[in-house]
């Protein structure tokens, strides 16, 4: 069981840590009773510094053997087959769904945390107790106190995995195959003396193992900790980890009489940023002043990964070479969210929305040559830009089918291979690696495979892959393709991607891991209170569960975060800690040891360890950001209209462009829950069919007819995703309400005459110019009053009329009605928002509508005269339009003067 930190990496420079040279010096020591090492093992904490430590000892002791526990461990013989983490998880979530254990939601949640605290358990050598009752009873009581309600099934399907883990000789986790391991481990050690480094003994059974050859074997621990405390490291030990009687008052006042200058003058900083991009700006700027004195390597602690990936990035614009020793999670890449595209697509089938996003993918048909591909992707994305439904899409695709053999063109191949890439993924249920071999067979079809492998981040995703393809568990069992999706999504959250470069000067690290590399200068990024420490989130087996086990607690991780950060404050010459004073718009606060540490020294000494963002030895220079405008060819502007397309442009101009004109579509990642936009479509479709429904039977109450198209519906969907059950109870509970609407509306002798209709008209202006308008019409009703014949355009809202501002209506500022008017102008429809959240339903009409339909017409006309004279489109940064806007960031608006 290698650390999490194992993955990590370190520099390649001559120069090592201090904590390397220490363990080199020990192993000198010992030499002169065991030439050149022989008989010698030196155990580290991950095997990463297995090749760093041998080029220190080489020319002394070349026969030394260097190794970490588990590679140790792996000489044993192991009887019995170890289980993954998924298998395990999916054993007991079938075992929640068996007995109907659990609210549905949270199961998957569970089996995630019951495995990993099982794992832990084995690991920190805690003994559950064998009588299940007696466990339920102790887990029951922790859930008692954390949640006010004992959760007795809970503990019961804990005790079975256990059980059904530790009961059989054939099945072991990893965890459990480690511990089985270094039991017997001692019958197989052949070496004379063990030296260990203190870092690698994290869990019992180690200690165990090292107990067990005590007798036959010389045990010598090297302690990562100075024997000799120099000043700075009293001072941060007696803050920190203060257990003396004397209070933290009388110790600062004895030892500033003691030591009349600050330790931490010189060396230690803090920079507090406003906002996310002053962080990184000055990251950068500190680093280039670090590299322009020499003061390099670089080592920048990566508490906050959104920043440590923002100054990658700037990083690598600049040329200047960095190494991740952390690694960045898998499904952080770019590689993995294009992946994530074509998987939602053969989950869902294709739309327009969804063909968009494939179409931006960097790595799609990337066989061609990059113009020609180019010219296809512009051409695809305007073939399916003129589709307005879902229909007209599916036609364009179908129609590749029949075209004669002869037409080879490069269009009718790439729907060619849409088509072929979907059907990859009909079967019912295959194995976790016939899925796999399934997706690389997709990105063949769609000309992915090579252009991926010219990525690093996509060469490395693909040889992930094909170890989990190779691996032969992953060959046994059949899943489902939502299985397999969620089973993916979970192995690239527990993996990394490494970016490889050549002579770093940066590099960036863990926390635990700094120890063990050279550096001159530091930078931590994110010392606020929730990344320092890191402390892991288990909703459900949380505080009070652990303390029964006698786990790690919080304060643990906190202790354990204050003894990292304080060897590192002692082994760097230059160290500065950087924060952001707002987090997703709430205050943020210092990491509590970090607080401390400020507050006592400004009490101590008078002065303060923060410093300005400017004073990064460099001349800074401000960046003026404006509000953004662009300019839109004639050749580039839509000629047909909508009346979304058209609210964009009153909202925001600039996201108009972006949404309508570039067609830059945000990804919709896959969930599990069900969102209220599919919500609402649903709806839409079971008020479109039942009047249908109704009109076939008429003696049928609205009532009766809205539950049975509902039940029809919606029993498909509860039966393939349980997330659509609380939609269905929210849903039946408005059916009353809207079923006495449509009972008023029959009564009132209006009559439906269209139905999600979709309409298109042409408009001119008086300088002859053309539009096309088009829109979809929820509902068209008609009724004879006073002889004459009244149309009524009707538009579902599925919310509160509460929401609605009706300045905004009648100003024009709402263009929906108004516009859909235009489209039925020869019939002087009215025009109603149909508010289906309301208690009664209310509907909400528009006064002057006809003068008001032309005046907006007469405004778009004017819009596109204006566009086509040169007048730019700007950002009009609005809250509210901001609020909701896909593209934000995209503009800067934070950032204008």
């Amino acid at each position: 069981m290698e650390r999490r930190e194992g993955q990590t990496r370190l520099l390649r420079e001559i120069t090592s840590s201090w904590a390397l040279l220490a363990t080199a010096h020990e192993i000198k020591t010992i030499i002169e009773q065991y030439p050149e090492g022989r008989g010698v093992t030196v155990v580290v904490p991950h095997a990463k510094l297995i090749p760093h430590l041998e080029s220190l000892v080489f020319s002394y002791a070349r026969y030394v053997h260097i190794t970490t526990f588990s590679l140790l461990a792996e000489q044993v013989p192991l009887h019995g087959q170890i289980v993954g983490e998924y298998e395990r998880q999916q054993l007991v979530y079938d075992a929640l769904v068996e007995n109907s254990w659990f609210e549905e939601h949270y199961r998957w949640h569970f089996a995630q945390e019951s495995v990993r605290l099982m794992d832990e358990l084995n690991l920190q050598g805690i003994i559950w107790p064998n009588n299940e009752s007696e466990l339920a009873q102790t887990l029951a009581s922790a859930y008692q106190s954390a949640l006010s309600q004992p959760l007795q099934f809970e503990a019961r399907v804990v005790h079975t995995l256990w059980q059904l883990l530790h009961d059989s000789s054939r099945y072991l986790s990893s965890s459990m195959a480690y511990i089985a391991r270094l039991k017997n481990l001692p019958k197989y050690c052949s070496m004379n003396v063990l030296m260990v480094m203190e870092a690698s003994i994290r869990y019992p059974a180690e200690r165990q193992f090292l107990e067990d050859i005590s007798d036959n074997v010389l045990i010598k621990i090297i302690a990562t900790e100075p024997i000799q405390h120099s000043k700075l490291r009293d001072w941060l030990s007696n803050l920190w980890l203060h257990r003396s009687d004397i209070a933290l008052v009388d110790w600062a006042n004895s030892y500033k009489t003691r030591c009349h200058d600050s330790p931490l003058i010189n060396r230690v900083n803090l920079v507090a940023c406003d906002y996310f991009e002053q962080e990184t700006e000055f990251a950068v700027s500190w680093i280039e002043a670090r590299i322009k004195n020499n003061q390099v390597p670089v080592m920048v602690i990566a508490q906050d990964r959104q920043s440590v990936r923002r100054l990658q990035a700037c990083l690598s614009s600049k040329n200047i070479p960095f190494e991740d020793t952390t690694g960045w999670i898998f499904s952080t890449t770019t590689v993995v969210a294009a992946i994530k595209v074509c998987l939602n697509l053969a989950q869902r089938g294709f739309s327009r929305q969804g063909l968009f996003e494939l179409f931006h993918i960097p790595w799609f048909m990337g066989d061609e040559e990059e113009n020609e591909r180019c010219q296809l992707i512009e051409q695809l994305i305007n073939d399916i830009g003129q589709f307005s439904n879902q229909s007209q899409l599916n036609k364009w695709l179908v129609n590749v089918t029949v075209l004669e053999e002869e037409n080879n063109n490069k269009t009718n191949k790439i729907k060619r291979a849409l088509l072929t890439g979907l059907s990859l993924f009909q079967h019912r249920r295959l194995s976790l690696s016939g899925w796999i071999n399934q997706l690389f067979q997709l990105l063949e079809c769609w000309s992915m495979y090579t252009s991926l492998t010219k990525d690093m981040a996509g060469q490395q995703f693909l040889e992930y892959l094909q170890q989990l393809l190779s691996n032969k568990q992953h060959q046994q069992g059949l899943y489902a393709f939502n299985e397999w999706v969620g089973w993916l999504e979970e192995v690239l959250e527990s993996s990394y991607f490494k970016p490889e470069y050549t002579n770093p000067v940066v590099t960036f690290s863990q926390l635990s891991q700094s120890l063990y590399i050279s550096s001159t200068a530091t930078l931590v990024l994110g010392i606020d209170s929730t990344q320092l420490p890191y402390i892991p989130v288990n909703p459900i087996f949380g505080e009070s569960v652990r303390k029964v086990f006698g786990l790690p607690l919080r304060e643990d991780f906190l202790e354990e975060s204050t003894k990292d950060i304080m060897e590192l404050i002692e082994h760097s010459n230059t160290i500065v800690m950087t924060y952001r004073t707002q987090i997703n718009g709430a205050q943020s606060v210092l990491a509590p040891m970090i607080d401390l540490m400020e507050n006592t020294h400004k009490y101590m000494y008078g002065s303060s360890l923060f410093i300005s963002t400017q004073s990064s030895n460099i001349e800074n220079q401000s960046i003026q950001v404006t509000r953004p405008k662009v300019s839109i060819p004639a050749n580039k502007f839509p000629q047909t209209v909508t009346a979304s397309f058209y609210q964009r442009v009153m909202n925001c101009p600039y996201q108009a462009f972006l949404y309508d004109i570039l067609c830059v579509k945000k990804p919709f990642p896959v969930t599990e829950g069900v969102t209220k936009a599919e919500f609402g479509q649903l709806v839409h479709r079971v008020l479109e069919k039942v009047v249908v429904f109704k009109k076939c039977h008429p003696n049928q109450t609205w009532h009766d007819c809205l539950m049975q198209v509902t039940d029809s519906l919606w029993q498909p969907l509860l039966e393939e995703d349980p997330y659509w059950q609380a939609w269905y109870v929210y849903w039946c509970s408005l059916i009353p309400v809207i079923s006495e609407w449509f009972d008023k509306r029959e009564q009132a002798n209006w009559q439906t005459i269209g139905i999600e209709q979709h309409i298109n008209k042409l408009k001119h202006n008086s300088r002859g110019e053309e539009f096309e308008l088009v829109g979809n019409i929820d509902r068209l009703d008609t009724k004879v009053e006073d002889g004459q014949q009244i149309t009524e355009i009707l538009d579902y809202k599925l919310r509160s009329s509460k929401h609605i501002i009706r300045k905004d209506i009648e100003s024009g500022e709402e263009i929906q009605l108004p516009f859909y008017a235009q489209l039925l102008d020869e019939l002087e429809p009215k025009t109603s928002y149909v508010f289906l959240e309301d208690q009664p339903i209310r509907e909400v009409s528009i006064n002057h509508l006809s003068e008001l339909s032309e005046k907006i017409m007469e405004r778009w006309f004017d819009i596109v005269n204006d566009t086509r004279n040169g007048i730019s489109w700007p950002a009009n940064g609005t809250t509210k339009t901001c609020e909701y806007c896909q593209y934000q960031g995209v503009c800067r608006r934070q950032y204008w003067n």
